[in-house]
């Protein structure tokens, strides 16, 4: 199914559609998976293994400078591959995010395309099947879509998503990820919710369903939402205060080969609209530096 190279690099309507495809594929396997670990107690099924490959085979072309980094596949690229595609342009896949809750049968993953153009995030699409979700930046739009048919293989239709933040008050949900919760108990009497998927926390942070998110993640979970979340309005920053923009830096990730946190964020970060930003913020970032 490659297609041939093309400098159309951002068709949303391309993306959408081969988002569509690994999500039926997904789906039709989810609650049938077996799982393993891989060496850093992550967990891997053959889904992840198979749509990578799909996605590498749709969307790299080296001949025309356009380079695959994919969860499951960079560390088998040399570093020459590597250069080239965070000075040129490149696909920043994860065939699912949330593998652990997907091979356990429960809804919270999804797959996830972002594009990187000299070392800056700037399109991203994401899939969430069990949700029938779908979301494609066009332009500086946010394009989605809450009743997504994959089943019947009929063109997704898109309307433009109008952000809708909540303000980080008594009741209000907080997205937390996995590492945060193990390290640091959250400060907040806020509900809070943990799924183990970062596009779909990140994701509801535009609309509303969260206000406000805190994580540690890898490139290839952020790919693809966060030039959606900038688009939004969202603030980002580690909790040192560095700002995450759409360019992949060594201030803001670990760029460093053979680091055992290559591709990772340099520490936990904080999202939200800046209403919600502001007063979560300092309060993470106390209970952080407490912490260590």
């Amino acid at each position: 199914m490659a297609q041939s190279c093309s400098n159309g690099i951002w068709d949303p309507e391309r993306i959408t559609a081969l988002l569509a495809r690994c999500g039926r594929y997904a789906l039709e396997r989810w609650r049938e998976e077996d799982w393993r670990l891989k060496s850093d107690g992550s967990l891997v099924t053959d889904v992840d293994e198979a749509l990578e490959r799909e996605l590498t085979a749709e969307l790299e072309c080296v001949a025309d400078g356009i380079h695959v980094i994919g969860e499951e596949t960079v560390a088998c690229q040399d570093e020459a591959y590597i250069s080239q595609a965070m000075a040129g342009r490149a696909y920043v896949v994860d065939p699912i995010d949330g593998t652990a809750p997907f091979a356990h049968g429960i809804g919270y993953w999804g797959t996830s395309i972002g594009l990187m153009e000299g070392g800056r995030l700037t399109h991203g699409g994401i899939v969430l099947p069990a949700q029938k979700e779908l979301f494609v930046t066009d332009g500086d739009r946010v394009l989605w879509t809450d009743c997504l048919d994959l089943a019947s293989g009929e063109p997704a239709e898109l309307r433009v998503l109008e952000p809708c933040f909540t303000p980080c008050e008594a009741g209000r949900m907080v997205g937390l990820g996995q590492r945060f919760v193990r390290t640091a108990p959250f400060p907040w009497p806020n509900p809070t919710l943990v799924t183990g998927c970062a596009i779909q926390g990140l994701a509801y942070l535009m609309l509303g369903r969260l206000s406000a998110y805190v994580g540690y993640m890898k490139l290839w979970d952020l790919a693809a939402v966060l030039p959606m979340l900038l688009r939004c309005g969202v603030e980002v920053r580690l909790v040192d205060g560095t700002p995450v923009t759409a360019s992949v830096v060594s201030e803001v990730f670990d760029l460093v080969a053979g680091s055992p946190t290559r591709w990772a964020l340099q520490d936990e970060c904080v999202f939200g609209p800046p209403s919600a930003f502001q007063s979560l913020y300092p309060v993470v970032c106390a209970r952080l530096r407490g912490e260590r």
